[in-house]
């Protein structure tokens, strides 16, 4: 197969060289064919009339002075004026006439011919001068063509270092992210083990009502910052203070608070009694009942050790030493492996002028694995870094991502491309850019017009100038192997952060996980529990960043909603650096939450979830409409806009001079006149 590939190659060669044999040919011939044509046109050169009518005056005239010699002479020898041996002179007056009249005609002749002479050259001159500009022309243009040239290939390696720098800062801050929540979540798991060994211990230590010493400690604590005097609403105090206990509420703090005080009296009646029977007890080792309620001095040392140790997250002082490596076209797999999801071409109609067809640019419809959404998603035939693209699923926020292997097309193979698919499967190939290789001067060739089934693209070569048209009748895709899952094992045996989420692993893995774990407690953010249905969010929806919106947005990434994108990243959610954005909204007034769709009102109240526009122009961003537009607006009574008010307004008169009303116009003013 190769060597009749080779072979084909060659013949290709040799018909691209007989085709360059057959131009000089043909611009040899084209050549004669302009001298020629200059030669013809020199003897069918006529000169100007006024020249022409110059010449025949200067031959009449001489013509009429030697005529009129000639008849004088013959006037003075028939009188007989002439001496007698001058008998001949007559016959010989009649030769000299004939002499020159022949040599005037001859003069004028010659005269003519030289001036035709002068006018052919003057015409080769400025043939051959406008040869010359033609030339001059065409190098300048071919100057300026290759400086062109040189200019966009330097706009073209300008753009792609920024394109590289800007990838590099990209993946740079996709590390940074990863390792940022890597620390966050070894804080927060080495939180949540002390919180479990002390649990474990308060666990141990906790008495018949269920209070632990650390709880009654914390009450009072709490009891001491929230005096009596704090508020007159006994309620609300001991909401504060059940918010300083950890595990009980405000009822449970207020009984234990009242249970502790009959213990302290208890304990102050026994001291009291056992302090008259034995007179002989030292005074300092009575208690009275307002020791036993003075908490102020208690020994604090049964507070939870556990909340004092500092925490040392470990430092991930490793950093990633990418070089920036040059950008090549992708190389095609001949024999690529057969796994994934495969396309391929059914029923092509032409492959008129394509000697092979691949991928440019593939744009394939895709759903979750888990949750069915569907998504669309751009994959490169021609760039390596491109050729793998990853998206967020609107419905479970989860990471999904296509990878092309693309393949070639030729009379042997329909066979488009593969795919492997992660967490995602293929449901329909899009309106897709395809390039062809030109089967006579192997040039490759971009379609300009997208792919699409059972249409025909037409074009024309850019080297040869050869045309080409491709087309089939359909697509199938099919799946030769499951998607993969993206690694995923079972939620009960957590990752180890060593080998989960280590600098050598994607980054984005550790995104998701960070983003899973937020979607998990989202539920319980107190933030999120304040969306209530038919009751109105905090300020209406409003926030200090978008103060005339009042509407929350609902975004997929984390599953919380906020007032604004710029709440959402100072949430400390990871996808908002990287471009996530909202998939529903949630109305300010009735908390009701719907598709996303901001110029339209809410579903369910009909609320305007948008500030109504200004009543003045500012600069085309308030109102256009001439009669709500305030008069302290210079705009509303200036010319160029279609007010009644302004005096500089001009209408068209185009509808009187064309179309059927100027027409009908036109015949009765021909029928009655113009005042008819």
């Amino acid at each position: 197969r190769l060597g009749k590939k080779k072979k084909d190659k060659l013949d290709r060669k040799r018909e691209s060289a007989r085709q360059v044999s057959r131009f000089t040919e043909k611009e040899d011939k084209r050549q004669k064919k302009e001298l020629e044509r200059i030669k013809e046109k020199q003897r069918d050169v006529q000169l100007p009339a006024e020249v022409q009518r110059k010449i025949y005056m200067v031959q009449v005239v001489a013509c009429v002075v030697v005529v009129g010699l000639y008849v004088t002479s013959m006037v003075f020898i028939a009188n007989g004026s002439m001496p007698a041996a001058c008998e001949s002179t007559p016959a010989v007056l009649t030769a000299l006439l004939v002499v020159l009249l022949t040599t005037i005609v001859g003069v004028g002749s010659c005269w003519r011919q030289t001036l035709v002479r002068k006018e052919v050259q003057q015409e080769a001159a400025a043939h051959i001068r406008g040869q010359l500009v033609r030339r001059q022309t065409e190098q300048e243009r071919a100057e300026q063509q290759k400086q062109r040239r040189a200019q966009q290939v330097k706009q073209l390696k300008e753009q792609q270092k920024r394109r590289l720098e800007q990838e590099a800062a990209a993946r740079q801050q996709v590390q940074e992210i990863a390792r940022m929540l890597r620390r966050r979540r070894e804080e927060r798991e080495a939180e949540e083990a002390r919180a479990a060994a002390t649990q474990a211990v308060d666990d141990q230590s906790r008495d018949t009502h269920g209070w632990s010493q650390r709880q009654y400690s914390e009450l009072r604590n709490a009891v001491v910052k929230y005096p009596e005097s704090w508020s007159h609403a006994r309620k609300k105090r001991w909401e504060m203070i059940a918010e300083e206990v950890n595990g009980q509420n405000a009822r449970n703090c207020e009984a234990a608070f009242i249970r502790l005080e009959e213990e302290g009296r208890a304990a102050a009646a026994e001291a009291k009694a056992e302090g008259r029977k034995s007179v002989a007890q030292p005074a300092a080792q009575r208690h009275s009942f307002e020791d036993d309620l003075d908490w102020m001095g208690d020994d604090t040392s049964t507070q939870d050790a556990a909340a004092t140790v500092d925490f040392e997250a470990p430092d991930d002082s490793e950093e990633d030493d990418d070089g920036a490596e040059e950008r090549v076209r992708m190389v095609v797999e001949l024999e690529p492996e057969h796994k994934g999801t495969e396309i391929r071409l059914e029923k092509i109609k032409t492959m008129q002028g394509c000697a092979i067809v691949q991928l440019e640019v593939l744009h394939l419809q895709v759903s979750c694995a888990d949750c069915k959404a569907s998504g669309q998603l751009f994959l490169s035939g021609a760039d390596e870094d491109a050729a793998e693209a990853k998206t967020w699923c609107e419905g479970c926020s989860g990471i999904i991502s296509v990878r092309l292997r693309p393949t070639l097309v030729h009379q042997c193979s329909t066979r488009l491309c593969y795919l492997d698919c992660v967490r995602c499967n293929v449901v329909d190939v899009l309106p897709s850019v395809l390039m062809t290789t030109c089967e006579y001067c192997d040039a490759e060739n971009i379609h300009k017009q997208e792919f699409v089934r059972n249409r025909v693209i037409h074009g024309t070569c850019t080297k040869c100038h050869s045309k080409y048209a491709f087309g089939a009748e359909a697509i199938k895709i099919e799946q030769i192997t499951p998607c993969d899952m993206g690694g995923r094992g079972g939620t009960s045996a957590p990752k180890s952060s060593s080998t989960s989420c280590s600098d050598s692993g994607d980054p984005m893995d550790e995104i998701a996980e960070e983003l899973r774990w937020l979607r998990k407690k989202a539920k319980a953010d107190p933030k999120q529990q304040m969306i209530q249905l038919g009751r109105p969010l905090p300020q209406m929806g409003a926030c200090s960043h978008f103060k005339k919106s009042y509407k929350w947005y609902r975004f997929g990434c984390c599953g919380r909603a906020f007032p604004c994108p710029e709440c959402h990243a100072e949430s400390g959610c990871p996808a908002a650096a990287l471009g996530s954005h909202a998939t529903r909204m949630i109305c300010g007034k009735c908390s009701m939450e719907q598709s996303y769709s901001p110029a339209r009102p809410c579903e369910k109240c009909g609320f305007a979830m948008q500030a109504r526009g200004s009543s003045h122009w500012e600069d085309g961003g308030g109102t256009r409409n001439l009669a709500v537009m305030s008069s302290k607006d210079a705009k509303k009574f200036k010319g160029g806009l279609r007010q009644s008010n302004s005096k500089a307004k001009t209408s068209s008169a185009k509808g009187d001079r064309v179309g059927a009303k100027a027409k009908s116009k036109r015949e009765y003013a021909q029928k009655f006149g113009k005042n008819g």
